[in-house]
């Protein structure tokens, strides 16, 4: 068997690049040979005008084409989304990977709770926290053509996969056949489960932690959940705060080292630097503010490390946690200080669900997901 990788932009380090090498790099240990195809990396930075974005974004994975050799001696071609899209004209079994959908995050941006949040989209129409603060209407006509283009290709493809349950329901609603929608779910690196060799020593008392992304400009931040964060960590201005941030925006980031008292703001770090620091914040709530999330492989690595989740309903949050077990699932910003208050109180309470975060995070191993992967590429070969 033999797999050809129709990757996106290598140079950023996003977690759709990540769960693909991921991917490749456990099927090349089972015996399976692999192809690593790159669509034309100039394209990316082609000055198309905004309104014509989805016509590049087109372009680019077509030009994934310019390694047709390798790829026709492949049995099976995978891309995330739609990044197989120049294939499916080809009598190839195309393999689509679906970590979330464009679908979700529109709903996302349109139904929210973001006017609760007034002081913080003041601060952003006054561009005070980001230069960026577009919504204009070229933007959500460029979103309304990706979902349609997913659509599109998932329907086509031999195999969709789809990396948590609320993701395969997005499909579905999209006309997706739910028999083809194989639910596999993403993986942390072996490296969150190895045992430091200095096990950290603990960060002092409770404390609130962020990790992940904080956008950049506005509708990204939007769907980060960067409003509520701002709105929990004004409320909890005793409590000992940490931001654990990948950052392009200096601006955001300025602002946020500046905004709230107790808070410190850790950008940019490596893997081995970013467990490192949340290890010595095991038993403190690790907050997820996101509107949407089709995964969240930064929930899985925040309780891998002891941390307590206290989330919005998303991705992956309603099948790994068990609500007053092993953290707790929210459907407010107040319920979520509420849940925030009770984890400060209640010193106890938190040893025994960060040991339980820690056991429910060992689920989501790279080799779990391989076998699940490979039973479902033996199921179309045979």
């Amino acid at each position: 068997m033999k797999i050809a990788f129709v990757h996106n932009d290598p140079r950023y380090a996003s977690g759709t690049n990540f769960i693909n090498k991921l991917i490749e790099k456990k099927l090349n240990e089972r015996g399976i040979d692999t192809v690593a195809v790159y669509p034309d990396p100039d394209l990316f930075f082609h000055d198309f005008p905004a309104s014509m974005r989805s016509a590049l974004e087109l372009m680019v994975f077509f030009s994934a084409c310019r390694d047709k050799d390798k790829v026709m001696d492949c049995d099976f071609v995978y891309g995330t989304t739609y990044s197989a899209i120049a294939y499916l004209g080809y009598s190839k079994k195309i393999i689509s990977h679906f970590g979330s959908t464009m679908a979700g995050i529109r709903n996302a941006l349109t139904n929210d709770d973001s006017g609760d949040f007034g002081w913080f989209w003041d601060k952003i129409a006054a561009k005070e926290i980001s230069n960026d603060i577009n919504f204009d209407a070229v933007n959500n006509r460029f979103l309304n053509d990706l979902v349609d283009i997913e659509k599109y290709v998932a329907q086509k493809a031999a195999i969709v996969i789809a990396a948590s349950s609320k993701v395969r329901n997005e499909l579905i609603d999209q006309g997706v056949a739910a028999e083809k929608i194989g639910l596999i779910h993403n993986a942390i690196e072996d490296f969150w489960f190895e045992a430091n060799l200095q096990p950290a020593e603990k960060a002092g008392d409770f404390g609130i932690c962020y990790l992940g992304r904080i956008g950049n400009g506005a509708r990204d931040m939007k769907i980060k959940g960067i409003d509520r964060l701002a709105e929990i960590y004004k409320e909890f201005g005793n409590i000992r705060k940490v931001s654990i941030v990948l950052a392009r925006d200096e601006k955001v980031c300025r602002w946020m080292e500046t905004e709230f008292k107790n808070h410190c703001l850790l950008k940019n770090l490596t893997k081995e630097e970013i467990k490192d620091n949340i290890s010595k914040l095991r038993e403190d709530a690790l907050i997820m503010p996101s509107r949407y999330e089709g995964f969240s492989l930064t929930l899985i690595e925040g309780m891998s490390q002891g941390l307590i989740p206290v989330s919005f309903n998303i991705g992956i949050a309603e099948e790994v946690i068990e609500n007053g077990n092993n953290g707790f699932i929210v459907e407010s910003v107040k319920e979520m200080k509420e849940k925030i208050n009770w984890l400060a109180l209640n010193r106890g309470a938190r040893k025994g669900m960060s040991r339980a975060a820690i056991s429910s995070a060992r689920k989501f191993t790279s080799e779990a997901t391989t076998d699940k992967f490979i039973n479902i590429l033996n199921g179309v070969s045979n």
